[in-house]
């Protein structure tokens, strides 16, 4: 079984740090781990998106719309943009702060 899960959120927030120590701990606990960023302006303000595949041997390290099991959103906003990931019976840990530009 894989277990997909998407980090988001904005440049500055963390999110692709986040994403390094729940890749880590996978590994850590012996399981195989894939982690990719989908940065684009991922400067302060820009758009920043992680995507971690966790399981016993992970094949493809990108995740599919409609999959994702875990979405953690470090601004609100970006929560609603990706949740089209989240599988029917996901989870959404959105951060109710909004940044304005």
């Amino acid at each position: 079984m894989t277990t997909d899960i998407l980090v988001v959120g904005i440049g500055g927030q963390g999110v692709m740090t986040a994403a390094e120590a729940i890749a880590r701990a996978a590994l850590d606990a012996g399981l195989d781990a894939t982690k990719t960023e989908v940065t684009g302006m991922s400067q302060r303000g820009g758009v920043v998106c992680s995507q971690i595949r966790i399981g016993e041997c992970i094949e493809a390290a990108e995740v599919r719309p409609g999959r994702v099991r875990l979405v953690i959103a470090f601004e609100a906003a970006e929560g609603l943009r990706w949740s089209h990931y989240l599988a029917p019976d996901g989870r959404l840990l959105l951060d109710s702060w909004r940044a304005v530009p």
